[in-house]
């Protein structure tokens, strides 16, 4: 015989369950952001590092050293893979931005094939990326 007593526990039981799905959900959904967030930022930070050394020629005391201060297609291949990594992790969370990072890889996977023009119609200037990062950082 079904009681009311037992109809309002099963039915508190469903809800319950049904917060700790959503609580569940929120978790998972805040650690990807974490690792979208990551990825993003290990991408700007690479390449801030790489410009810093571009921009910087004159710290170079030895030719060997002057090497390190040169355009260096390895690492414009590793940044290309970072931000296509980071546009992967972006494109649930959000999808403008993850487009973008993916045009960034494009990029520097042909660095001299990007017009000043092309770079601008992309929306993927250095500046203009790290401002939208620290936007999703916010929240």
């Amino acid at each position: 015989m079904i009681t009311e007593t037992s109809v309002l526990l099963k039915a508190a039981d469903s809800v319950l369950g049904w917060f700790g799905l959503l609580r569940k959900e929120q978790l998972e959904r805040g650690e990807r952001e974490r690792w979208a967030i990551k990825a993003l930022y290990v991408a700007l930070n690479e390449t801030v590092l790489y410009f810093r050394r571009l921009d910087r020629p004159h710290l170079a005391r030895t030719k060997k050293e002057k090497k390190e201060f040169e355009r260096n297609i390895q690492t414009e291949e590793a940044l290309s893979r970072l931000w296509m990594e980071a546009s992967v992790e972006l494109r649930d969370i959000d999808p403008a931005l993850a487009e973008r990072c993916f045009f960034k890889g494009q990029y520097w996977a042909d660095r001299d094939g990007w017009s000043e023009e092309d770079v601008r119609k992309a929306n993927i200037k250095l500046g203009k990326v790290l401002d939208d990062a620290k936007s999703l950082m916010r929240g």
